[in-house]
């Protein structure tokens, strides 16, 4: 025999449920009712806060939540774009920021409370959701880069008690964090290693230079100890990024300036192919695209020589070919061969530590070391940051943040000390202790 059904009032044990979004496109559920004429008197005072413009603060009384207003992750992404990313950035560096908040962060995660992301859970889970919607590994980088920047900002400020996506683990192949149980403090000499190759003065750069040129192994072309050297005197004396090193052609290098119009970035391959490729793009590191910096006399008379080396084993040399030549079918480096550039590098320190003990750091060593030393040395010179920052594409407040402990040793320097007088007096020292 079928039941009759019984009408709503008897149903004491079901609860009216209704969900709504509010005006910033949050879910909602709220309200339990027993009576039908219960849900419809909630109705129409839903209707009347939503004409009055106080929707959120109804649902979150009728909910028990406090009236006070908590930040959210947006409110906060917004004053950090306004007052610290924007005006700071690279024009290009912030707009890169800004899309890949608005387009996977934001719809996420922007209504969440920011004290949340004290804590790397999370940013985790974001970064999850952002997988299981089909984002790629690399936007996924990029959104943890640009939440742990924020973070960092909000902890100067005192916005936030700790930067929850500090601790987030990339997802890298080779990526590996010790246990607590495994680390241990670096001792006093590690430590004072670790600061030399971080940012190496002109005495280190002069010896891994010559360590450079003293790279010689069987079967290896006699001409390619001279590019490594050629290529640690760019990095050093431009202060350029290793991907803007192999982008650049003779043709962005003149007497007096030297102008950075291209870099080399990972592409995708052929149809089909999931490897990726390396491929030049033009520069955006400013609004123009393309900056200038001086070119020093050193540097040029030594691109000079090397010109005329590549000649000499019948490479292009041309205009509008590579300063350092790679195996692509347009001449630039493969992906491959710029991986390998960190491993010659420190080969090259291997080398230069083995002819002079005081250098051992520069086992260290990487190819951004030399990018660093190039602007601690400038800064320490006492050159106008705003130049400098120009200069080598970044911004004020990131050499403000790491380079300015080199003024405290200011007082110990010459009067008359300067980037090019440092690096030249290196190499005068260095070939007199060689002959020696």
């Amino acid at each position: 025999m079928a039941r009759t059904p019984r009408s709503y009032e008897a149903k004491q044990g079901r609860r009216w449920r209704l969900g709504y979004r509010d005006e910033h496109g949050v879910e909602r559920t709220r309200g339990g009712f027993l009576r039908q004429n219960h849900a419809l008197a909630w109705y129409r005072k839903l209707e009347q806060a939503r004409s009055e413009g106080r929707l959120r603060d109804f649902l979150d009384e009728d909910a028990g939540l406090s009236a006070e207003h908590t930040e959210t992750l947006h409110d906060f992404m917004v004053d950090w774009f306004r007052l610290d990313a924007g005006p700071e950035l690279a024009t290009a560096t912030a707009i890169s920021y800004l899309h890949v908040y608005n387009k996977h962060v934001r719809p996420l995660a922007g209504h969440r409370p920011l004290e949340q992301f004290e804590l790397p859970g999370p940013v985790t889970q974001v970064l999850g959701q952002m997988a299981a919607a089909g984002v790629g590994q690399a936007t996924r980088d990029h959104a943890r880069k640009v939440l742990s920047s924020a973070f960092g900002w909000g902890v100067e400020m005192g916005r936030m008690r700790a930067n929850g996506a500090r601790s987030v683990r990339r997802n890298r192949r080779r990526s590996r964090r010790l246990s607590a149980g495994e680390a241990r403090p670096a001792g006093h000499h590690e430590g004072a290693a670790r600061r030399k190759a971080w940012a190496i003065s002109p005495e280190a750069f002069a010896s891994l230079h010559r360590g450079a040129l003293d790279r010689r192994t069987p079967g290896r072309p006699l001409w390619m100890p001279t590019r490594d050297a050629i290529a640690v005197s760019i990095l050093y004396g431009l202060g350029l990024r290793p991907q803007e090193l192999s982008g650049a052609t003779f043709r962005q290098v003149s007497r007096g300036r030297f102008r950075v119009a291209q870099v080399l970035t990972k592409g995708n391959g052929a149809s089909g192919s999931a490897k990726p490729v390396g491929r030049i793009i033009a520069a955006a590191k400013t609004a123009e695209g393309v900056r200038t910096m001086a070119m020093r006399a050193w540097l040029h008379e030594e691109l000079r020589e090397w010109r005329a080396c590549l000649v000499g084993v019948g490479l292009p040399a041309g205009d509008d070919d590579f300063i350092i030549p790679g195996a692509a079918p347009d001449g630039h480096y493969t992906l491959e061969q710029q991986h390998n550039f960190i491993r010659d590098i420190k080969a090259c320190g291997r080398v230069a530590a083995q002819h002079d003990p005081d250098v051992a750091f520069l086992k260290k060593v990487t190819p951004y070391s030399l990018r660093r030393g190039h602007i601690s040395l400038r800064v320490l010179a006492g050159e106008d940051i705003k130049r400098i920052a120009d200069e080598c594409g970044t911004s004020t407040a990131m050499i403000h943040r790491h380079y300015l402990h080199e003024l405290d040793m200011r007082h110990e320097l010459p009067e008359d000390f300067s980037f090019d007088g440092a690096v030249q007096a290196a190499g005068r020292a260095l070939r007199h202790l060689r002959a020696a």
